[in-house]
């Protein structure tokens, strides 16, 4: 497991031009971090919507999961982040993929948090 770098800070702070620097430099934009978060995971986490636009236009794997299998898509109906499940769900995310607690996306959206989603 290796250490956020600063595309992950990047995208969690929705930097879109710190962003845009580190993929124009070649940094990938599915670099694992900790947990093995990519930059989606922590834009989705922290409700950039435009980053996460950004990223799933420069080609992120919108299902590629973290430690825990997590995807992306998980975490934005996990935090409520609605206007990033929808995007995420118009770029193909899977909203059937299990976790490693066996949870899909759909589960954690009928929650609450997401139900507007829904």
């Amino acid at each position: 497991m290796s250490d956020d770098q600063r595309i992950h800070k990047a995208a969690a702070q929705g930097d879109l031009k710190a962003l845009q620097e580190e993929l124009d430099n070649g940094v990938s934009v599915d670099l694992s971090g900790r947990g093995d978060w990519t930059p989606l995971h922590h834009a989705v986490e922290n409700k950039q919507l435009e980053a996460v636009k950004l990223l799933v236009e420069r080609k992120a794997a919108v299902d590629k999961g973290d430690g825990s299998d997590w995807t992306a898509l998980h975490s934005a109906c996990y935090v409520g982040c609605v206007e990033a499940a929808a995007f995420l769900l118009d770029s193909r995310a899977d909203i059937n993929k299990r976790n490693n607690y066996g949870e899909t996306p759909l589960m954690l959206a009928a929650g609450p948090s997401c139900v507007k989603l829904l």
